[in-house]
């Protein structure tokens, strides 16, 4: 197999336009879209008024009122609808252009310095934005492609792979995924580098920002991921609760090949608590380490 892999997907897209949509976004979304530089590429988080998370979205300025919100996992109209809900008489136009693209997301071991944009910005190849993106973990390239163009070159010679394969990488850098991992009943803090990749404390005012406030000033939540394995030949569909005896501390909620993350209450995680899957008693659950920022 080739170094270099490349995941095909079918992510919800949607086009943000007009003459206040800049303003109307940065009121509405986690992370700072105020830059300096060209073609900035900014991820960030919709949450809640009591800061759960319900979508993610890499958001491309690709002008002063033209933006691409681009998110893994979210239903376009759901995204839409929850984009939109605060629109009183702003002048923004939102369409649903996810038909229009696909995303190829490279990773691996042999990615080339041509297809490299620079830190949260993204280039444009012929019509295909490719930006840092975190679909295979942070280490991964999203390409945005035009449903007619072919991509990735052939003299990249990449191999298509599965999403398990994608799965896999992205458990191994540690990136956890929205809804998968951290969804709508959980906080950007629970969610590894969630609160410092996804967040900005310095923007002003959005839907959810006291609360990250109050917890910024905490320090830490009592929940975080963890990478975690366990036997392999345990067969069983996400998520799994993980006990602590007879107590229920939390779930593994990506896990291929025995490797996983989950996210579990602090408390529980450290000396030499004996953890398990299923049910108590179950197959024996090793913590490899807590993932950070």
């Amino acid at each position: 197999m080739s170094a270099l892999q490349a995941y095909t997907s079918q992510p919800a897209i949607l086009a943000v336009s007009d003459e206040d949509a800049a303003a109307y976004l940065q009121s509405q979304f986690s992370n700072d879209l105020r830059r300096s530089e060209s073609c900035p590429a900014t991820y960030g988080l919709f949450l809640d008024r009591k800061g759960k998370v319900l979508h993610d979205a890499f958001i491309l300025q690709r002008g002063p009122e033209d933006f691409l919100l681009i998110s893994y996992h979210s239903d376009a109209e759901t995204l839409q609808c929850k984009v939109e809900e605060n629109i009183i008489a702003d002048e923004v136009e939102i369409e649903d252009v996810s038909a229009q693209f696909r995303l190829v997301t490279l990773f691996g071991d042999d990615l080339s310095s041509e297809l490299l944009p620079p830190d949260k910005c993204f280039i444009e190849q012929d019509g295909v934005l490719i930006f840092r993106g975190r679909l295979a973990g942070t280490d991964s390239l999203d390409c945005l492609v035009p449903q007619s163009a072919e991509w990735p070159p052939a003299h990249l010679n990449a191999t298509f792979v599965d999403a398990e394969s994608a799965l896999a990488a992205r458990i191994s850098c540690g990136t956890p995924s929205i809804p998968q991992d951290i969804g709508e009943k959980d906080l950007p803090h629970e969610g590894a580098d969630l609160s410092k990749a996804a967040v900005s404390y310095t923007k002003g005012c959005y839907l959810g920002q006291e609360v990250m406030a109050r917890l910024h000033a905490m320090g830490h939540a009592q929940r975080a991921i963890y990478r975690i394995h366990f036997a392999s030949q345990s067969n069983h569909s996400t998520p799994i609760p993980v006990f602590a005896g007879e107590k229920e501390i939390g779930s593994v909620t990506s896990h291929v090949g025995g490797n996983g993350l989950a996210l579990l209450k602090r408390r529980y995680t450290t000396g030499d608590a004996a953890l398990c899957i299923a049910k108590p008693g179950g197959p024996t659950l090793e913590i490899i380490s807590e993932i950070t920022a």
